[in-house]
């Protein structure tokens, strides 16, 4: 791919990291582990010294703000990868029409049409990918990599019937997938078009020069949605039952069980609940844990399709992990994990008092080779550069 002439555009949401902090800080934006995905693949481009024009979508929420455009300037990330923010709007159907609009202008605009044009887009950030659809019905060159990282009729978001036809339609449209999952592969490319499983990836240098000095008590910890289908309240009332007095569960995040888990905080000092904070005190904390748990059940069909972002994060974060069997695992993985096998709050609480129990150094060892393994062969440089030839061989 080095040896021809292309440009790469991105469609997605993602910031650099000085207004990613200013939004965290002053609590306007919505998802941080799209965001932080997406900037991950933008950095890997930079570290394989590819120039990317960059059209984000922030995900903010705009009745949090009073204004009703909010613009922000471009800007550039690690010297590769030109960011141009679509203007935020606070009457939700003239923001997708404008997204619309100026996606399609500005791909126009930075086209050169002598080159061939990679466009990568979240098939799941709707009014930039289907601009970006209509586009390639016009110019032959343009070439769209589709990055599914959830099939839309498993997102909120994507309820209505005529969201779920668009991102059907966007789908069908691509000429390269990326994906998740193998499983995610056979549901969507019925025609069998060329794709690529990307399973997630980590950046090796954002947890180096936090510190880690494990808490006094042994801490479990989850980060993540709280909503009860991921069944965090099992995870809450096993560890409850578990009568593990010389241990702390650490929660954080947000969802509907929240308002109960504040509840059940107030009233068990051994139960703390931390609420939203920025990624980098997450991942602070996760260091400091002694075991990292994910306790959404395997039998939920959407699983099948997703190999959770928080679990590449944990095994980035070389401490031990306890989760679920997931179908979107692969197999290779198995050796880095420890297992919930019986999922019930019973099934739970079995699990927290036999990893308690058992010898933290063999649990520490397993969490090493799955640092390993991820540091090596998922960050954000090869997987970027796994992809980049994996197009070119096209």
């Amino acid at each position: 791919m080095s040896k021809k002439k292309y440009n790469i555009l991105y469609l997605s949401q993602f910031t650099t990291e000085k207004t990613y902090h200013e939004i965290i800080e002053n609590k306007y934006m919505n998802s941080q582990q799209v965001v932080k995905f997406h900037n991950l693949i933008l950095k890997g481009f930079a570290q394989n010294k590819k120039h990317v024009c960059a059209i984000s979508a922030i995900p903010l929420s705009y009745k949090q703000k009073s204004k009703r455009i909010i613009n922000m300037p471009d800007e550039t990330m690690d010297d590769y990868i030109h960011i141009k923010y679509l203007p935020i709007f606070k009457l939700k159907l003239l923001k997708n029409i404008i997204y619309f609009i100026y996606t399609f202008i500005y791909i126009l605009k930075k086209r050169v049409k002598k080159a061939e044009t990679y466009i990568f887009l979240d098939i799941l950030s709707v009014s930039q990918s289907i601009s970006a659809v209509f586009l390639s019905k016009i110019i032959k060159k343009v070439k769209l990599i589709g990055i599914v990282t959830d099939l839309p009729k498993h997102q909120t978001a994507s309820n209505n019937r005529l969201t779920l036809k668009i991102n059907n339609y966007i789908m069908k449209n691509m000429n390269y997938y990326i994906f998740l999952t193998e499983d995610m592969n056979d549901f969507i490319n019925k025609s069998k078009k060329p794709y690529y499983v990307m399973e997630g990836l980590v950046n090796n240098n954002e947890i180096k020069e936090f510190e880690h000095q494990k808490y006094d008590k042994f801490t479990f910890h989850y980060a993540g949605s709280l909503n009860k289908k991921n069944k965090i309240d099992y995870l809450v009332q096993a560890f409850l039952r578990s009568s593990l007095n010389d241990a702390e569960l650490h929660i954080y995040g947000s969802g509907d069980y929240s308002e109960e888990l504040i509840k059940i905080s107030s009233v068990n000092n051994n139960v703390k609940y931390f609420g939203v904070k920025p990624n980098k005190d997450v991942l602070i904390a996760q260091k400091k844990s002694h075991i990292l748990v994910n306790p959404r059940f395997s039998n939920q069909e959407f699983t099948r399709y997703s190999f959770p972002s928080k679990l590449m994060e944990y095994l980035n974060s070389e401490v031990p992990i306890l989760t679920t069997k997931l179908p979107g695992i692969p197999k290779s993985y198995y050796e880095y994990f420890n297992f919930i096998e019986t999922e019930s709050i019973e099934g739970f609480c079995l699990e927290l008092k036999q990893i308690y129990e058992t010898n933290y150094n063999q649990l520490e060892l397993k969490a090493k080779k799955g640092k390993e393994y991820v540091s090596k062969n998922k960050n954000s440089k090869v997987q970027i550069k796994n992809i980049l030839l994996w197009l070119h061989s096209m």
